[in-house]
C-alpha cells in the first residue's frame, strides 16, 4: 500500500532534505514560525505508532518537568498535573479510534503543525 506522509525532523527516524526546508517553515516578522509537523496518509497501525510516540514524550516532558520543580521546590505543578491527565485522555480517544477493526485497509488522514512564536 502506497502512503504519502511528510514528518519533520522533529521526529526521529525521519529526515527533511534541505531543499524542503523552506516549504515545512515559515516565518512571520521573524517572531514568528510554523512548521508543518505531520503531513499525510498512514495506515492506522503507523498512525497510531507515530501518535503515540509523540503523547509519550510530551508525557515524559511534563512528568519530568513536574519531578524537577518538587525536588527544587517541594511543590507540585499544577499545570503539568493537569496538561498529564489531558495527554492520557488523548491517548485512550486515539486508541479507541485506531484500534478499530472497521479501519483494516483504510487510510489515516494527519495533518499538524507547530506554531512558535517568540514573547517580548
Amino acid at each position: 500500500m502506497n502512503v504519502k506522509r511528510e514528518i519533520c525532523t522533529l521526529v526521529p527516524s525521519r529526515k527533511v532534505k534541505p531543499d524542503q526546508i523552506n516549504k515545512n517553515r515559515r516565518m512571520e516578522n521573524s517572531k514568528k514560525l510554523e512548521i508543518k509537523f505531520i503531513n499525510g496518509e498512514f495506515t492506522p497501525e503507523d498512525a497510531k505508532e507515530l501518535l503515540l510516540n509523540v503523547i509519550a514524550k510530551k508525557m515524559q516532558f511534563h512528568s519530568v518537568d513536574s519531578h524537577s520543580l518538587w525536588e527544587k521546590n517541594a511543590a507540585e505543578d499544577n499545570g503539568s498535573k493537569k496538561r498529564l491527565n489531558e495527554l492520557k485522555m488523548a491517548r485512550e480517544e486515539i486508541l479507541q479510534l485506531l484500534t478499530n477493526d472497521s479501519l483494516n485497509g483504510k487510510k489515516i488522514n494527519i495533518h499538524s503543525t507547530i506554531e512558535i512564536e517568540v514573547l517580548d
